[in-house]
């Protein structure tokens, strides 16, 4: 988005934490970074002493809010766009020279709930401080309707105030892999993403072994966090689930660097995904950038992006055989598989292209703007 942003002509600031390494950045985008800054209380050694996780998060956001009130003091900043989880917005309390647009990704008090996390003391404070920073945001904007309308109940916002813009995807990275061709016998089916129950975890602990089941040429590839807490343990079940022969075509690679996953999209015959919920996954979209063929839970934003037996196909989650019947098929069928990912691939560039998604974005935020100046002045006048 950023490079993109940049392309059209605008001056574009990521600000990210000391130690981050972002993807490559075009040189009309400047990069800066910030550290921990306690933010502004009556007993801040207190925080210390509690090892109060919230007031790590409000430091990172007073120092994000101190680097941008400077850099407007030097040059004005027409809009500034925060993410909604960790609270980062949590400082930017009004009044502000600038509008703050809050992009909705997933909150933490929805991962939490399909994971069925217990709600402790702690994770309330959580919730609070990022709910605190949509009450000081000016706008929002969501990258799918599911999550749009998941918000809006949960937080008390006027949909009409959450514009739908979608994520942008940029398809030349993997247009420049070649794609291997003429496998005949391996089929190699491709899951990335934290392994939690959010994530599918209990679907996959399920099928995986009825998967491998299904044809002596399937082999399944884990991507993504496999070892940490809940992830290590649907590792751990999943490969006690297996029978040995089927331990040797099951591949647990854990995190994986971005130009690897990118390779791995693109000599895979399926891209699976068994989310509970999704607002509107990257693993999704990169892996229609690569011409995948999709096998996915018909939830949530997932039903957005793909409409079955068309550019994929979709499985009900509470039917035990939906996900292998899907399977079978693509299987079964690998030619009418790779027309559904062509009919995905086309729409994926088409409608969520880097140019088309920053044109959409800078009419938001010019609208936002303008809506922004109209407060102050309505407000000067009174």
């Amino acid at each position: 988005m950023a490079n993109a942003l940049a392309r059209q002509g605008n001056t574009v600031h990521v600000v990210a934490k000391s130690g981050t390494v972002p993807d490559l950045l075009e040189a009309g985008v400047r990069l800066h970074t910030i550290d921990h800054e306690p933010a502004r209380r009556p007993f801040p050694w207190l925080d210390n002493i509690l090892k109060n996780d919230c007031a790590w998060e409000q430091g990172y956001s007073c120092a994000a809010r101190n680097l941008v009130a400077r850099l407007h003091a030097d040059e004005p900043v027409d809009c500034v766009e925060i993410p909604d989880y960790n609270g980062l917005g949590a400082e930017f309390t009004q009044p502000l020279p600038f509008p703050v647009v809050i992009h909705f990704h997933t909150p933490t008090y929805l991962i939490d709930s399909y994971n069925q996390q217990k709600v402790t003391g702690r994770k309330r404070r959580w919730y609070a401080l990022e709910a605190k920073a949509l009450a000081r945001a000016t706008a929002f904007r969501s990258p799918s309707i599911a999550l749009k309308k998941e918000v809006s109940r949960h937080y008390g916002i006027d949909e009409e105030k959450i514009m739908v813009i979608a994520h942008p995807v940029d398809t030349t990275p993997f247009d420049a892999i070649r794609r291997e061709n003429g496998k005949k016998n391996v089929v190699d089916i491709l899951f990335s993403g934290r392994l939690e129950r959010r994530k599918g975890g209990e679907i996959l602990l399920r099928d995986t072994q009825r998967i491998l089941s299904l044809d002596p040429r399937i082999n399944i590839t884990f991507t993504g966090e496999l070892d940490m807490g809940e992830a290590g343990s649907y590792r751990s079940a999943i490969e006690r689930s297996l029978s040995e022969s089927q331990r040797h075509r099951t591949w647990l690679l854990g995190p994986t660097k971005h130009q690897d996953l990118s390779v791995l999209y693109r000599r895979s015959d399926i891209f699976l995904m068994p989310s509970l919920f999704e607002n509107a996954p990257y693993a999704l979209l990169e892996a229609m950038a690569a011409h995948l063929p999709v096998v996915a839970a018909r939830t949530s934003g997932i039903t957005e992006l793909i409409r079955h037996d068309e550019s994929g196909l979709l499985f009900d989650i509470d039917k035990q055989d939906s996900l292998l019947e899907c399977i079978k098929s693509v299987v079964a069928a690998p030619q009418r598989a790779a027309a559904c990912a062509e009919k995905a691939y086309a729409y994926v560039s088409d409608r969520h292209s880097p140019a088309r998604i920053a044109h959409q974005s800078l009419e938001f935020y010019a609208a936002v703007g303008d809506s922004f100046r109209q407060g102050i002045l309505s407000r000067s006048r009174h």
